[in-house]
Parts: structure tokens; C-alpha cells; sequence
């Protein structure tokens, strides 16, 4: 989100962790805590997106990916993140 749209990551983290009261009128957050988890991983260096679609599968044993970034990055946290070895 923040990287296409070139919205710096702590904009992103800002808006993600406002108050309620302070937050876009008429938006309602559908997956709090897939947001959440998102948004802590933005915090440790990782894309907004890329982080929610980690946030997204809590039971995938491995997440596959081909953006190098987001591989070293999510390696360097531990996370279970792989690059195809393009056999699929």
C-alpha cells in the first residue's frame, strides 16, 4: 500500500493505529487483527501489502513469493517465506 501509493511506512502505521474517533470517516476495518498483525510487521521493515498477506495465512506451513525484498526481509525476521524454485 504505502510503497505503490508512495506513502511513507510511518504514514501508513499513523493511520493504521489512530483512534477510532480520529480515524477516515465511513471505514470500517474488516480483518482488525490480520491489520494489526500487518502493521507490526511494517514496524520490523516489511511492506504494508506484503505484510497483510502474511497476516492473511496464519496456518501456511511456508509463503512463497518471487519480490526479493520482501524475501530477505522476511527471512531476516524468521518468518517462513520461500522463493519458487519454478518446478510449480
Amino acid at each position: 500500500m504505502g510503497t505503490a501509493a508512495g506513502v511513507p511506512p510511518a504514514a501508513v502505521g499513523r493511520v493504521g493505529r489512530a483512534p477510532a474517533d480520529r480515524r477516515i470517516a465511513n471505514t470500517v476495518v474488516e480483518a482488525a487483527e490480520q491489520v494489526a498483525r500487518a502493521l507490526r510487521y511494517l514496524e520490523q521493515g516489511l511492506d504494508f501489502a506484503d505484510g497483510l498477506h502474511l497476516a492473511a495465512s496464519p496456518g501456511a506451513e511456508r509463503f512463497y513469493t518471487f519480490d526479493r525484498r520482501f524475501l530477505r526481509c522476511a527471512v531476516e525476521l524468521g518468518l517462513t517465506v520461500v522463493e519458487p524454485d519454478g518446478g510449480a
